[in-house]
């Protein structure tokens, strides 16, 4: 599915996304072109879910708008991509911040960066994610160090295991 800047939130409580695929947001696309996307995802379940580029489970697109999701309570395991294999957060002219409390990533696969949460600001865009009280545990990356959140990170707070985490600023 995707949504396009709704002009209200939107919510997704309680949806299994299983073993879906796409080139971007294998399970979910979040795309605010010139304007707001802000959904509330809430006890979901992503698995096996697969992005041949970037955002395994979910995509979130803040070209030329903002892209604030709320993922609340979600499970986000064993999804793969090149760059962010649980969530990709991109802003080309716009803002993406997904707030993500409560969720849990384990044995999630990015073949390049991002096992976990993958960020890239482009062309004067500003891009991040705000953790709070995650899981992190089992995810691989081949250019990172395995549980990674690649890119800004605020507020974060996590716990479990959580060992490996980077953060790396552009």
């Amino acid at each position: 599915p995707s949504l396009k800047h709704p002009e209200q939130p939107s919510e997704g409580d309680g949806i299994r996304f299983i073993k879906n695929f796409a080139r971007e947001g294998g399970a979910l696309y979040n795309y605010a072109s010139k304007g707001i996307c802000k959904p509330t995802i809430a006890k979901c379940l992503f698995v096996d879910n697969l992005a041949t580029l970037e955002g395994g489970a979910i995509y979130n697109d803040g070209t030329h708008g903002l892209c604030v999701p709320r993922i609340v309570k979600c499970e986000i395991n064993n999804n793969e991509a090149m760059y962010g294999a649980g969530i990709s957060n991109r802003s080309a002219y716009g803002e993406s911040w997904p707030i993500v409390s409560n969720c849990t990533f384990s044995r999630n696969l990015a073949h390049m960066k991002g096992a976990s949460i993958f960020s890239k600001e482009e062309d004067q865009g500003k891009c991040g994610v705000v953790l709070r009280a995650c899981v992190f545990s089992e995810n691989e990356s081949s250019l990172g160090s395995g549980n990674e959140v690649s890119g800004t990170v605020s507020n974060m707070s996590q716990s479990g295991s959580n060992q490996g985490i980077s953060r790396s600023y552009k």
